[in-house]
């Protein structure tokens, strides 16, 4: 049985905290679920329950560098990801938040903060290369961005395991253009120091990450079709010049150099 006593009147004092630490205490203890729980999150504490128990730390399992890599299947995200995270952050800064980019594996593949949530990170072993999989941590809101496909927040006591109750996230799942989910993008805080625009805030980093990907990967078509028109021109024995719109001269061959 969970004793009410880690519940502190610190905890008590902080909004919204009481009725999400009671909803928690209610499924956990009883397996009831109040009114006001979410539906992911219900779905979420469901299958946490078999396999974890709530008051149990955990320690997530990590992959190295080079199995990361491997692992990786979607790999192009992490460059975009990482620009995306820079803008994002620079209005973000000293708000002691951390910003989290995921793979579609679940495994952080990128963490940018402030250096005291990013500390506060690690020490649960929340860095580069760990797992944030429901399975190995419980409830979070990147493990639910996957596995739903939707964005979500996740406040403290709506973590299943009581470990991760300090700690507010949002999560926006990253998908391409054809659907194909790549991997999810999100916000961590204290909960005391969360505020309500993180989830919007989540949605439009991973919404900028899946534009910039699709510009980087059009601007690379682009030029890859240009080195293919070029090679094909030098290689015609006749002399080609080719102007643009505005009369400017863009292409000329080895033939019609020779000539000129």
């Amino acid at each position: 049985m969970i004793s009410a006593a880690n519940f502190t009147q610190a905890d008590k004092q902080l909004p919204g905290f009481a009725e999400l630490y009671h909803n928690w205490l209610s499924y956990v203890e009883n397996k009831q679920l109040n009114p006001g729980v979410e539906a992911f999150i219900a779905r979420s504490w469901m299958r946490c329950s078999p396999h974890l128990s709530p008051q149990q730390p955990l320690r997530p399992s990590r992959l190295s560098p080079s199995l990361l890599e491997a692992a990786d299947s979607n790999a192009s995200i992490r460059t975009v990801g990482r620009r995306v995270m820079e803008d994002v952050y620079e209005h973000l800064e000293g708000s002691n938040t951390a910003l989290i980019l995921v793979n579609s594996l679940g495994y952080i593949i990128d963490i940018l903060g402030d250096s005291r949530m990013v500390a506060m990170l690690e020490v649960q072993g929340l860095r580069h290369g760990a797992l944030f999989a429901e399975s190995h941590l419980g409830t979070n809101a990147f493990a639910l961005a996957l596995a739903e496909g939707i964005p979500v927040r996740v406040r403290g006591p709506e973590h299943f395991v009581q470990q991760f109750h300090v700690f507010s996230e949002a999560a926006a799942p990253i998908f391409d253009l054809s659907g194909r989910l790549l991997g999810a993008v999100g916000l961590v805080n204290r909960f005391e120091e969360h505020y309500p625009h993180t989830l919007s805030l989540a949605m439009g980093t991973a919404q900028l990450i899946v534009s910039q990907r699709s510009s980087d990967q059009l601007m690379a078509e682009q030029n890859n079709q240009i080195a293919q028109m070029n090679a094909i021109l030098s290689a015609i024995s006749e002399g080609v010049m080719v102007w643009d719109a505005e009369g400017r001269l863009i292409h000329i061959n080895d033939a019609a150099e020779q000539v000129i």
